[in-house]
């Protein structure tokens, strides 16, 4: 097993619930990625291989080291994706404001 972790803090605008989309959408394109959330904590992406010999290790090391760094760069993207959809609603005046507007 390798795994990667880092804080929430290393997050912009943090949000557990952001995390776990974000994570999901992840798990949901690269199958062999586990991504955990330690809440107050931060965030670990994990990719497991099941391996009987040290040759095996040394032979599949690289992929799975690749694997994590495209799960992290897959899972920031989905996370800054969510950011700035929630940005733009926040900007987005309501139905609401833009009546009061009309009228």
């Amino acid at each position: 097993m390798f795994s990667v972790g880092f804080a929430q803090e290393s997050l912009q605008n943090y949000s557990e619930h952001f995390v776990a989309i974000a994570a999901n959408n992840t798990m949901a394109n690269i199958l062999q990625i586990r991504i955990y959330q330690y809440i107050g904590t931060g965030v670990v992406f994990e990719v497991q291989n099941r391996i009987k010999y040290m040759n095996e290790l040394q032979e599949t090391a690289g992929e799975m080291i690749e694997i994590l760094r495209e799960a992290i760069h897959l899972f920031s993207y989905h996370y800054q994706q969510i950011l700035e959809e929630v940005a733009a609603e926040d900007n987005t005046p309501s139905e609401r404001q833009q009546q009061t507007k009309a009228n």
